[in-house]
């Protein structure tokens, strides 16, 4: 065995490939004050060792030197007398995942050991709701037609709205078994409507709609036959209907809305969108004919929304097959155009938005459905035990403000116990406004807590919409929100951008001293937020793996 030559020392850090360029660097705090130290530590380790090293590899040196069977040159005797004073030091770091989530068989991924200590220092999570919180299965529950609502039942997260309310949890009235239960589905067509209602006979009408379904391809004797490129065969009551699929407009959190354009096998063109009701009630067609129906379905969107439910508004508009040919033309031009496609990634004005809002006008409203999605298992008890442990979390989401609130509310991040600070473009339409509530809610708590000296602490929270985030957001404004949200027990974020997400972030690990922050999300509108955190934490759910592939530990189930 040939005699050690040379001193090794590892400096390790974990690099972040952003796909823009940017490599982040996830350092923890122990690692960063070792690596400052090691220098200084190896010298005196080596002076320490030079006291009893220098007799015994002088000791060393004469009994090889002397050995008639080690014959050795001059200039190999004198490096072994400093082999042995070099001490060889091993750090060993065994990490064994040991997680897997048996329903879906998907193991736990830890991706860098430098971070394990910081999991245990984390002072604020910032959780996204949908497959985070909840299971992201989606169940159609309820929806209103026409003005007239339909569906049954109490969600989890209805009656954690009641709860707070006070109000009582009623039992549901038994349905008539007798009514014939079709479906409502989202590719809709009025003249099924009505042929359902004919078939159903005039008396039965007002129940005709009432519905379950469970199964996504077939329910009520409605059935999706096929689906191809360009075409869709839906079954209803045994009768084909065919459409042709013209084009799509996809749906992101910018636009919160997606439509379809099909012709029917008689040559007719139809433009089904659906989204946000603040997305699709603002580019309704103005009847008065229909206002009365509109403002009647929005009421149901709201009561369904108190249930905790997601919702989405439907609705229909005749194309003139001409007008749309040369539409067509100029949408295709525009998204083959490079510079068009560049400026909309850039979220800058381009030409592909503005040709799918000059399509999306003028719209009928045909109803509305609220769709159920459950929390998972376990996440009420899991978030108090963190708020016990001294650890604040803030909820993110898209959902409105009452959905937002009741699902905080079956959660456990808030109760009927915790102060409530709503903040929203209405009650804070400018920066002063907002600047001045902020500021007045803090005080007041401050001041009550100093009034309540060795009584129950009183706790605080924040709800607050993306259109005043993004004016706290400003520079003359984060100060004040920051100042304040310190103080809350519970911060939820509701009708915020994937931009957003990250943008809070960052302000918090930043500005507030001794900070320590891990963000968790399963889809890819959570990645900024997962990567702009001391720690991320991806799920691998519903919604792909682009958050798994940017975090640094990965989980199946929050």
């Amino acid at each position: 065995m040939k005699p050690t030559q040379g001193y090794v020392m590892s400096f390790r850090t974990d690099r972040l490939w952003t796909g823009i360029g940017q490599i982040l660097l996830k350092v923890e705090d122990y690692l960063q004050i070792r690596n400052q130290e090691v220098i200084s530590a190896d010298v005196l380790v080596l002076a320490v060792a030079e006291a009893p090293g220098e007799p015994s590899s002088s000791i060393c040196y004469r009994m090889v030197r002397d050995t008639w069977y080690i014959q050795l040159s001059d200039a190999e005797n004198d490096r072994s007398r400093f082999v042995a004073m070099i001490p060889m030091m091993f750090t060993f770091l065994a990490a064994l995942p040991g997680g897997s989530y048996l329903v879906t068989d998907t193991p736990a991924i830890m991706r860098t050991m430098d971070l394990n200590k910081e999991l245990g220092h984390k002072t604020y999570v910032f959780s996204d709701k949908t497959g985070t919180l909840t299971c992201n299965i989606i169940e159609l529950d309820k929806c209103s037609v026409n003005g007239t609502s339909y569906g049954s039942g109490m969600t989890e997260i209805g009656c954690a709205a009641l709860g707070r309310t006070g109000k009582p949890i009623l039992s549901e009235p038994k349905l008539d078994p007798s009514v014939k239960k079709l479906p409502f589905v989202n590719f809709v067509d009025e003249t099924l409507i009505d042929g359902m209602k004919g078939r159903a006979g005039e008396e039965q009408k007002a129940k005709i709609l009432q519905f379950f379904f469970r199964a996504p391809r077939s329910f009520a004797g409605f059935k999706i036959k096929s689906r191809s490129v360009g075409t869709a065969m839906v079954e209803v009551l045994g009768e084909r209907v065919t459409y042709e699929v013209l084009d799509v407009l996809e749906f992101n959190s910018t636009r919160k809305r997606m439509s379809v354009v099909v012709r029917k096998s008689s040559g007719e063109l139809f433009l089904f969108t659906k989204g946000a009701d603040m997305m699709i009630y603002q580019r309704l067609k103005d009847r008065p004919a229909m206002q009365k129906v509109n403002s009647i379905t929005r009421d149901h969107m709201e009561k369904y929304a108190d249930d905790g439910l997601c919702t989405l508004a439907l609705t229909i508009k005749k194309l003139d097959p001409h007008w749309f040919q040369q539409w067509k033309v100029r949408f295709d031009d525009a998204q083959g155009n490079v510079a068009e496609i560049d400026r909309r990634k850039d979220e800058k004005p381009n030409a592909i938005d503005d040709l799918m809002e000059e399509i999306e006008q003028g719209l009928e409203l045909i109803g509305a459905t609220a769709i159920e999605d459950k929390l998972q298992e376990g996440v009420p008890q899991c978030l108090v035990n963190l708020t016990k442990a001294g650890i604040k979390v803030w909820m993110l989401t898209g959902d409105e403000e009452e959905t937002a609130i009741n699902i905080s509310y079956a959660c456990s991040l808030l109760g009927n116990s915790i102060q409530q600070v709503v903040v929203n473009a209405t009650t804070c339409p400018d920066e002063e406004t907002l600047r001045t509530k902020l500021n007045t809610a803090a005080r007041e708590f401050m001041d009550n807590a100093k009034g309540m000296a060795g009584g129950t602490e009183k706790e605080i929270s924040l709800i607050i919409d993306g259109e005043a985030l993004e004016m706290a957001l400003r520079p003359e404004i984060a100060p004040h929100l920051l100042s304040f949200a310190k103080l809350c027990r519970a911060v939820i974020w509701n009708r915020v951008s994937p931009a957003q997400k990250a943008e809070m972030v960052k302000p918090v690990r930043n500005n507030i001293t001794s900070v320590r922050t891990l963000a968790i999300g399963d889809g890819a509108n959570d990645v900024a937020m997962i990567q702009a955190a001391h720690v991320g934490v991806g799920i691998s759910g519903q919604e792909g793996k682009q958050a798994v592939n940017s975090s640094d530990y990965a989980i199946a189930q929050f």
